[in-house]
């Protein structure tokens, strides 16, 4: 039962990732797009790792933040070739 309950966490976890981020801005950047991909593949590596709902947040929570943080250097190298 157990395991039914941390990939329902998991995947309601997900959805709300990329529906409230899709209202964010009209056109996404590739910091916001990072993020969405970092926590959703975080989330899973939690999961899969720690087998719990713990684990789960806190791999959406670092993959989020690694994600953005790629994300956005390379929103700023491409605004930097512009000019």
């Amino acid at each position: 039962m157990k395991k039914k309950y941390g990939l329902r966490m998991t995947a309601g976890a997900i959805i709300l990732i990329l529906v409230t981020s899709g209202c964010a801005t009209d056109t996404p950047t590739k910091g916001t797009t990072g993020a969405v991909i970092g926590a959703a593949a975080g989330a899973l590596t939690g999961q899969a790792i720690g087998h719990n709902t713990g684990g789960t947040l806190i791999g959406m929570a670092v993959g989020g933040m690694l994600g953005y943080i790629v994300g956005n250097e390379m929103d700023k190298y491409h605004q930097a070739q512009l000019n």
